[in-house]
């Protein structure tokens, strides 16, 4: 878990090894003023892999909402 400056709050979560959440399944969650975003993705890879890919996408969330660009 990472705090950003301006009372932003990036979460991330890993879980998978199962039927329903294959290995790779990551949660990212964005916390701000206004209210919280959240979403799901499969990456692949081994587990540092998906780690910096975590990191990546948590970041360009955070980033690319500081900036206005709005992504589903």
């Amino acid at each position: 878990r990472a705090v950003a400056p301006a009372g932003y709050r990036v979460n991330t979560n890993l879980s998978g090894g199962t039927a329903e959440k294959p290995v790779g399944t990551v949660h990212v969650a964005l916390a701000y003023g206004a209210g919280v975003e959240a979403w799901r993705y499969l990456f692949h890879g081994d587990r540092i892999e998906i780690k910096a890919q975590t990191a990546e996408e948590a970041l360009r969330r955070l980033r690319d909402h500081c900036l206005g660009r709005v992504h589903g």
